[in-house]
């Protein structure tokens, strides 16, 4: 973000104590120190891992609770497989739902 309340989102080429340099879809750009009022960043994605993380904790807990219905002619064998199938889409959901990666604030002006 820049004084004057103008934001520009491009990608970091270089920088000194006295400027940075960002490459715009329009060319590179120089911007002095004093003109810059934040820097941020966007951090990577972990989405696809809380995900699967979820998932692996849908199945074990739809599992769980298959198993401990186990009241059916099956024994506890299909109602935990059932359930088990069941929760991998919840988790899987619930872990896609969770905040992933975000912006963080590399430099803002005192």
């Amino acid at each position: 973000m820049l004084n004057g309340t103008k934001s520009l989102q491009g990608k970091f080429q270089r920088g000194s104590d006295e400027a940075l340099v960002v490459l715009l879809p329009t060319g590179e750009q120089n911007l002095t120190r004093q003109s810059v009022l934040r820097v941020s960043s966007n951090g990577q994605s972990d989405r696809w891992r809380k995900v699967g993380i979820g998932a692996a904790i849908g199945l074990g807990a739809g599992a769980a609770i298959g198993a401990a219905r186990g009241d059916s002619e099956f024994g506890c064998g299909l109602p935990a497989l059932v359930f088990g199938v069941v929760g991998v889409p919840i988790g899987a959901g619930l872990g896609a739902a969770l905040p992933s990666g975000g912006w963080r604030d590399v430099y803002r002006a005192r």
